[in-house]
């Protein structure tokens, strides 16, 4: 089993009816390392955020903010990973608004 399935799944429960969300966090797009793709046991939609880009784009730009995930903030399990500051940000967010510490995951590396 993939390690999201056995971590988030639980119990018989499926992802059939649930959205997984990616928010990526860079600089630039030629930052981004990896482009998702879409699809798998559930719906994922995948939303790149830029915070210094200067050419032309589409997307999201900003630094990591409630406002990107606050229809997530209820029920969802959070996933982190990034430098040290970026994650610290992440959790002070998450933790001022209300999200339970055994909600977050960090990948640290």
């Amino acid at each position: 089993k993939q390690w999201y399935q056995r971590r988030v799944r639980g119990g018989n429960n499926h992802f059939s009816s649930h959205t997984c969300t990616v928010l990526f966090y860079n600089k630039t797009q030629s930052d981004i390392a990896w482009k998702a793709k879409e699809g798998g046991k559930c719906k994922v939609v995948v939303k790149h955020i830029l915070s210094q880009e200067n050419g032309e784009w589409d997307g999201m730009r900003g630094h990591v903010s409630a406002d990107h995930f606050a229809d997530k903030i209820k029920d969802a399990l959070f996933l982190v990973c990034g430098p040290a500051g970026f994650m610290d940000s992440v959790k002070s967010i998450l933790n001022k608004n209300g999200v339970q510490p055994e909600r977050v995951i960090e990948f640290k590396g």
